[in-house]
């Protein structure tokens, strides 16, 4: 079963018509926000800023590509552990107005595939009789991921068919008393965990309007009319015109990833609704329109088709994806994350200090199970709470954005979650940031590098399955983890919020430059610093950051620094054998085989062989026993002197939990 990405969700229409309305009875509880709650006003100051650079005045910059990499919109708590005292789901419980819609495939898109088929629609009319052609040419068919073309998908979204709108509230009872607690949902109310809320949809509402500002020109909407065409990614007055195989939206001009998590997916489809959303209407109007005698288009009411395009999503199971890092399937993280959280600075700054110590018996004095010990938990329980005008207790209740006081205990404990994730993503060069993201590494790689004048052959040694028809635009629809992540392997020279807040943007712009005609004072110069012709920028929540990377002193770098950045890491055929563990554990236990059972037949030989086996175990019980009490004399009556190496690794064994090996005391 697939679903419909346009409309995508049961509240969609609802929303957008009152989207001033509803963002206006938000965010009135307190005084101030943190940037975490990315609020109306936040989200707004994100806008994309223009191209600074001199080459950007001299027509000698032509954008190919952009990929997108967002976080999900505000959402619901992801468990119902108790945050603090009075924190109780089921007196407050989570209930949510924003819902999906589901459709399943239709019946001519299964026959398509089934018969491997092309659908084609008459290209008179979108709504015209479908023509078959075989599908054997590559043009048919993506030999890349195995997918069938877009003639094929769209037949998903053709005819009339039911929606199904998908609703938690089978164990709901507004009175409370109907189920009992072990049958409702985790959250208590109409919502499950991790579920995006409204006020997540109207933050990708405002992403949507972002990339639209900032790559779409529109003379219709009078969006970017002045701007150069060679600037902006779509021109929907061109794009109005174009068959439905060639437009913005469709196949080998988009590429939307996400895992298969509510709050992605939703996020994802509400960004891409906004995004194209006036470029729809304009094709759903050219749908129901015929010509006339005079070969003009007319409108027509009757025979209206159906309009619905369907975007495909490229998804994975969920134990397997790698859109953030997945301990699972690599357990080398694990390892990585022990060993930065056992280091003397670790240890120093977020258990032993004196603030730590502190911190910590405030959350205990907070109640509750003193879950916000973790960073998860801890921006779990603190951001879900204030970012919905929730009540937080008076403890909590401190935030000043402007106050330089370090006393707030709302600042001290968001704080130190942050830094206790950070410490572990960059520590030692950012080893367990670059592991987890190489496969995301590779898939964005796969989108851009096929721009460039790299002989394909020579990529598909790295990435052999490489998208021979590179995308316009890429969105990967993600989880702070996964912005954060990135952010880290890139080694940027500067201490960026690196907790991405609700709806984060995390660009790459890739441009061809043309040097034709630039002046010949400037020509040496850029082609000293582009010697591949090809530049990319990197924006991060409204801010350029491209400057920030190792050996990139601007907003436009040459985009050979950024592959030769990634190929340390970012080769996914090695990710297997990278992600192995390379500590052994200390005994491993034997394999137990299961035997299949038989018939108990007791003879004589069997019963005097019990007999010896029970004599013989009771002697090494009686043996171990005596030598156990003769090594405790021993060691009472002699005393045993520890050297500095020993006894600070006895010392840390203590602090880490972790019993030294024989080797490091020697």
């Amino acid at each position: 079963m697939t679903t419909s990405a346009f409309p995508t969700l049961a509240v969609t229409t609802l929303l957008i018509m009152a989207n001033t309305a509803f963002a206006a009875d938000r965010y009135t509880k307190y005084t101030d926000y943190p940037p975490y709650c990315s609020t109306t006003t936040q989200m707004q100051a994100r806008s994309i800023p223009p191209l600074e650079h001199p080459l950007a005045t001299f027509d000698a910059l032509n954008l190919l590509h952009v990929t997108a990499v967002t976080r999900h919109g505000a959402r619901t708590p992801t468990a119902a552990d108790q945050c603090w005292e009075g924190y109780d789901i089921y007196t407050d419980a989570w209930n949510c107005d924003l819902t999906t819609l589901m459709a399943p495939q239709t019946k001519a898109a299964l026959s398509a595939r089934s018969s491997q088929v092309a659908r084609v629609l008459d290209d008179d009319t979108f709504g015209g009789a479908w023509s078959d052609s075989e599908s054997e040419s590559s043009e048919d068919y993506d030999y890349g991921t195995g997918i069938w073309n877009d003639d094929v998908t769209q037949a998903d979204g053709q005819g009339e068919q039911l929606m199904f709108e998908k609703r938690y509230d089978a164990h709901y009872s507004a009175a409370g008393k109907h189920f009992t607690p072990n049958m409702r949902n985790t959250l208590g109310g109409t919502c499950e965990i991790g579920q995006l809320l409204s006020e997540g949809y109207d933050q990708q509402l405002e992403n949507g309007n972002i990339l639209k500002n900032a790559y779409v020109r529109d003379d219709t909407e009078e969006l970017n009319q002045d701007m150069d065409p060679d600037q902006v990614l779509w021109d929907f007055d061109q794009d109005a015109d174009n068959s439905y195989v060639d437009r913005a939206y469709e196949g080998k001009n988009m590429y939307f990833r996400s895992d298969d998590y509510q709050r992605t997916l939703v996020s994802g489809q509400v960004l891409l609704q906004t995004l194209f959303d006036s470029l729809i209407k304009r094709h759903g109007a050219h749908a129901w329109k015929t010509l006339d005698e005079d070969g003009n288009e007319v409108q027509t009411d009757t025979n209206k088709p159906t309009f619905n395009p369907v975007i495909k999503v490229h998804t994975n199971d969920r134990d397997t994806d790698t859109l953030s890092p997945n301990h699972k399937i690599c357990p080398r993280l694990d390892e990585l994350e022990e060993e930065a959280m056992s280091t003397t600075e670790y240890v120093t700054k977020f258990v032993t200090s004196d603030e730590s110590v502190a911190l910590k018996k405030k959350i205990e004095d907070l109640g509750g199970a003193n879950r916000m010990e973790e960073s998860d938990a801890a921006i779990d329980c603190l951001m879900t709470s204030m970012c919905t005008d929730r009540t937080l207790p008076d403890a909590l209740d401190d935030y000043n954005s402007l106050s330089k006081d370090t006393n707030s205990v709302f600042k001290q404990v968001a704080d130190a979650a942050l830094s206790k994730k950070t410490f572990v993503y960059d520590y030692n060069k950012a080893a367990y940031a670059k592991l987890a993201m190489t496969p995301l590494w590779s898939d964005i790689l796969s989108n851009i590098l096929t721009h460039t004048q790299i002989p394909i052959e020579k990529l598909q040694e790295t990435w052999p399955d490489i998208r021979q028809s590179p995308p316009k635009f890429a969105l990967f629809s993600a989880h702070d983890t996964t912005i954060m992540g990135l952010l880290s392997s890139l080694d940027l020279e500067s201490d960026l919020n690196k907790w991405p807040a609700y709806a984060s943007m995390f660009l790459i712009e890739l441009y061809s430059l043309e040097t034709t005609y630039l002046p010949r004072d400037m020509l040496q110069t850029v082609k000293d610093t582009f010697p591949t012709k090809m530049a990319f920028r990197m924006i991060y929540n409204g801010e350029v950051v491209t400057q920030l990377m190792p050996r990139c002193e601007a907003e436009l770098c040459d985009v050979y620094n950024l592959i030769d950045h990634l190929s340390v890491y970012a080769d996914i055929s090695q990710w297997g054998d990278d992600c192995q563990k390379t500590k052994r554990p200390a005994s491993t236990p034997p394999a137990i085989v299961k035997q299949k059972k038989e018939p108990h037949k007791f003879s004589i030989l069997a019963v005097i062989g019990f007999c010896l086996l029970c004599t013989f175990i009771g002697v090494m019980i009686t043996y171990i026993k005596m030598e156990t009490y003769w090594r405790g004399e021993q060691a009472r009556n002699n005393d045993i002197i520890l050297g500095p190496e020993e006894a600070d690794a006895c010392g840390s064994a203590r602090v880490y939990g972790v019993v030294p090996s024989r080797a490091s005391l020697d």
